[in-house]
């Protein structure tokens, strides 16, 4: 009996050693952690990246994964805070990140922050993030109505892709917008030029004669947008267009 008692005293510590000797890392709860995002488990992936980041504060692919997840289960606020985070710990794919917090931070409309996050990749990325981070801020700027920045960030984009009609088009509209109504004709006559069968081009190309107060041409412009079938031009046509025929007028 006192045997049997001696091995029990031995047995138990050397089982609790046992246990904790298979107590998880930072860097295993982290890759469970980006397995479960793989298969789309976000809040139990979450939880594994919490106990990555509590054995390890300065694991800065663990706030990366944890704002993925985050970002998936819809906690844009939690996301923007660990995508900060992994920035401050500068990660390797800082520029990727900097891209999602603009996301993350338009979706919470913070639009000085989005704003901020676009014109650093402007000026400190290259390649993919730059130019994608030109079109998001130029769409804002036509968004918020700052159609002459807008302007000026679709022009950096077609210096690359002159060729590339909906930018084209999207200048224009700046353009037209800001009233530089020749310079937006400028735009959507290189459209119709090459590609003559867009309706919303000539609605347009319409919009901008009608800022130069010439009707005749403008009209001429919407007549063709409904020759190719946009139905919705007819209201103009019949506003602008007809005013002679109408009887009411005679």
């Amino acid at each position: 009996m006192k045997m049997l008692y001696k091995s029990l005293i031995v047995l138990i510590p050397l089982l609790f050693l046992q246990k904790l000797g298979k107590a998880q890392s930072a860097e295993e709860y982290l890759q469970q952690g980006q397995n479960k995002i793989e298969e789309k488990k976000y809040l139990s992936a979450i939880r594994d990246l919490d106990q990555a980041i509590l054995l390890d504060s300065n694991l800065t692919e663990a706030y990366y994964s944890r704002a993925v997840a985050e970002m998936y289960e819809n906690l844009t606020g939690n996301a923007i805070t660990d995508y900060s985070k992994a920035i401050e710990l500068n990660i390797d794919n800082i520029d990727q990140v900097y891209f999602e917090r603009a996301y993350a931070r338009s979706l919470e409309r913070d639009l000085e922050g989005t704003l901020a996050d676009y014109t650093y990749l402007i000026e400190n990325a290259s390649g993919e993030y730059a130019e994608r981070s030109y079109m998001m801020r130029a769409n804002i700027y036509g968004n918020i109505g700052e159609f002459e920045l807008a302007e000026t960030d679709y022009t950096s984009i077609l210096e690359n892709y002159p060729e590339d009609y909906s930018l084209l088009f999207q200048r224009g509209y700046a353009r037209l917008q800001a009233k530089k109504y020749e310079l937006a004709l400028e735009d959507f006559n290189t459209i119709t030029n090459n590609q003559a069968d867009i309706p919303e081009v000539y609605i347009e190309k319409g919009n901008a004669y009608l800022g130069l107060n010439q009707l005749d041409k403008a009209c001429e412009q919407w007549q063709t947008a409904a020759d190719l079938g946009m139905v919705e031009v007819q209201t103009i046509i019949l506003l602008y267009c007809q005013t002679e025929n109408n009887p009411e007028d005679e």
